[in-house]
């Protein structure tokens, strides 16, 4: 019964995913540079995941993390551009 609880607002974030493995990878500590390097390389999620030794998904959610901070940034500068 305590796994159908609701999550208290209070509750930290989990940044820990379970890899190929099934150990649990700290996002955080992830090589994001050579994840970029391997993208700009041509390389696929799957492609990546293996080198790395993560799951695909982990793959794809950083890559629309990163995706969403270049946006982020780009509209910062925008922002910038026109208060200037």
């Amino acid at each position: 019964m305590e796994k159908n609880k609701e999550r208290s607002e209070d509750a930290p974030v989990k940044k820990r995913r379970r890899s190929r493995s099934g150990k649990c990878v700290d996002l955080a500590k992830l090589d994001i540079g050579k994840l970029i390097a391997l993208t700009g390389a041509g390389w696929s999620a799957e492609m990546i995941a293996d080198e790395m030794g993560i799951s695909r998904a982990v793959v794809i959610r950083c890559w629309k993390k990163i995706e969403e901070r270049r946006m982020a940034h780009a509209a910062a500068r925008a922002n910038q551009d026109h208060t200037a």
